[in-house]
C-alpha cells in the first residue's frame, strides 16, 4: 500500500526495532509516542531518565541506564507548564519543593527526533 508520496508509511508498533528494550508487562500497549520519546531520550542522554510529555495528558516514562523502558504513568487532563507546576506545588503548605538535583532538559522536538532515530535504524537494517 502506498500513498501520495509513493512510499509505504512506517508504523511504530509491534515488530519495529527501536534500539530500546521495553520491559513492561504488556509491551504492545505502550504508545508509539512514548516509545519515540524514550528512543530519543536514550539516544541523546545518559540514563537513567524520567521523560515528561506535557500534552493533552501528562505522561512520565522511565528509561534506565541500559536503554530499557521500565514503564510510565499517565495523568489525563493535566496540561500545565513546568513553571505553573512549580508555582502551584510551592503554594501547598505541606509540600516542600526543592531545586532538582539533576539537570532538566526541555526538548519540544523529542518525539520527532525519536521517530527520526527509529526510521534511520530501520533504513540502515534494510
Amino acid at each position: 500500500m502506498t500513498f501520495l508520496t509513493g512510499h509505504k508509511p512506517m508504523v511504530v508498533g509491534r515488530g519495529i526495532r527501536t534500539g530500546i528494550r521495553i520491559a513492561t508487562d504488556q509491551p504492545a500497549s505502550v504508545g508509539a509516542d512514548l516509545v519515540a520519546d524514550a528512543v530519543a531520550g536514550a539516544q541523546e542522554h545518559e540514563g537513567p531518565l524520567l521523560i515528561f510529555d506535557l500534552g493533552t495528558a501528562t505522561t512520565c516514562s522511565v528509561v534506565d541506564g541500559n536503554r530499557t523502558y521500565l514503564g510510565h504513568i499517565i495523568m489525563p487532563g493535566i496540561r500545565i507548564s513546568q513553571d505553573a507546576l512549580t508555582e502551584r506545588t510551592s503554594q501547598l503548605p505541606h509540600v516542600r519543593f526543592e531545586k532538582p538535583r539533576h539537570e532538566i532538559i526541555y526538548d519540544p522536538d523529542l518525539l520527532l527526533k525519536g521517530l527520526w532515530y527509529i526510521y534511520n535504524k530501520k533504513e540502515s537494517e534494510s
